[in-house]
């Protein structure tokens, strides 16, 4: 499966796509399973991936494209 958004459609600031996949751990913390956080912050992408062991997550910080 592919999924490919446009900038826009994540929005700016608080706005984001959450993917949680039930019967995986996430926050061990967390009510709702939310395994993977993409946003836009600062100019940035930035995926944010929980593997159930702690309340902080992985990121990663992809720069943009220069066009």
């Amino acid at each position: 499966m592919r999924i490919e958004l446009e900038k826009g459609n994540l929005g700016h600031g608080p706005a984001a796509l959450e993917i949680g996949v039930k019967g995986f751990r996430s926050d061990p913390t967390g009510v709702d399973p939310t395994q993977v956080l993409i946003e836009i912050y600062d100019g940035k992408l930035q995926v944010h991936i929980w593997d159930g062991s702690s309340q902080d997550p992985q990121t990663a910080i992809i720069q943009p494209a220069n066009k």
